[in-house]
């Protein structure tokens, strides 16, 4: 990734050396990218951030197929890593690629126009869920907690009549 970030950071300066307004725009009026959440599941790879970046690398496992991703954008898959890279300059409003096939993200690094490395948070659908369930299945147990207290309670205070 660190090649790529150099590689991205030339282009940068040569494309302002030349003129190249798209860019020069991008880089003086929009905000770069500080935060960003990368969502996957159900055949869809989103994102979820606050400016425009430069580039993703995302470390997965399993067995997918995938679209061509977003306009403007050079996507390269191997050895449980996708590169995607921002060659025109063009925003990724919120969707990165559609899949086929079993994946899960592990890690993804954003670059953003200033060559700044960011770690994006990884959300799943399945994770919210049993995420959503233990926070029930916390809430149940001080109800029960509470009702064996109190039974308690009550049976403590009848042999005290």
């Amino acid at each position: 990734m660190a090649n790529k970030i150099k590689l991205i950071r030339r282009y940068i300066k040569e494309a302002i050396k030349r003129g190249d307004n798209k860019l020069a725009n991008i880089m003086n009026n929009q905000k770069m990218g500080t935060k960003a959440t990368v969502g996957y599941g159900n055949g869809n790879v989103h994102i979820d951030k606050d400016g425009h970046i430069a580039a993703l690398d995302i470390y997965y496992s399993g067995d997918f197929s995938y679209d061509s991703g977003p306009e403007g954008w050079i996507i390269e898959k191997n050895n449980n890593r996708i590169i995607l890279l921002n060659v025109f300059g063009t925003d990724i409003k919120d969707f990165i690629f559609k899949y086929e096939g079993s994946l899960k993200i592990h890690k993804c690094l954003i670059a953003t126009l200033e060559g700044r490395l960011i770690n994006a948070i990884i959300t799943h659908p399945h994770d919210v869920i049993e995420y959503s369930s233990t926070l029930i299945e916390n809430e149940a147990r001080k109800v029960e907690d509470v009702k064996i207290n109190y039974n308690n309670k009550i049976k403590n205070n009848r042999g005290s009549y």
